[in-house]
């Protein structure tokens, strides 16, 4: 090492640093630095490439959700009321009773015929000169579709027979209720 110039007494001016470094050795690059400091500088730029990209989509998003927040401030609103809850208790129906419907239809006709056909008797045999009050026939229910199922089993003949008697029913509903009363 040379000694210190007289102008430096505390330590090397900016003019010897320099004359040393223009003295000193070549420094010996490893092989492949160039390769790899290329590699990084490329890594380098696209990751801040990335990083851009992802601040301007952020941004983006955030104007779109306060635009959004916005424009829903102005939109009307529904007024809700509130209503008091009433508890909903479920209606135990009666269990179906096919037999007994076809039965009650039965005696409600028998019931009727009866009646008309003993009507004029009881006016021979009444003494008394009060009129006799005509009774309305009970309403009568249609035939539920269950009951009609019961006898779908039935033979031809049976079912012929059946479809007669309650044709012949029916004829005999209307004439009762056509009469004046």
């Amino acid at each position: 090492m040379t000694p210190p110039c007289p102008d430096c007494r505390t330590g090397p001016c900016p003019a010897c640093r320099l004359a040393a470094l223009l003295r000193a050795d070549a420094v010996a690059v490893p092989s492949g630095f160039a390769d790899r400091a290329f590699a990084a500088v490329v890594r380098d730029r696209r990751h801040r490439h990335r990083q851009q990209w992802a601040t301007r989509f952020g941004v983006a998003a955030a104007l779109l959700l306060a635009v959004g927040l916005a424009a829903d401030g102005f939109r009307p609103r529904r007024q809700i009321e509130l209503v008091e809850a009433v508890p909903i208790v479920p209606v135990l129906a009666a269990p179906a009773d096919p037999i007994g419907d076809v039965r009650d239809a039965f005696a409600s006709v028998t019931q009727r015929a009866g009646d008309a056909a003993l009507a004029p008797t009881r006016n021979l045999l009444s003494a008394r000169t009060e009129p006799v009050e005509v009774v309305a026939p009970p309403v009568e229910l249609p035939t539920p579709s269950v009951s009609v199922a019961v006898l779908d089993p039935l033979t031809e003949t049976t079912r012929r027979a059946v479809n007669l008697f309650l044709k012949d029913v029916r004829q005999l509903s209307t004439v009762t209720t056509q009469e004046p009363r």
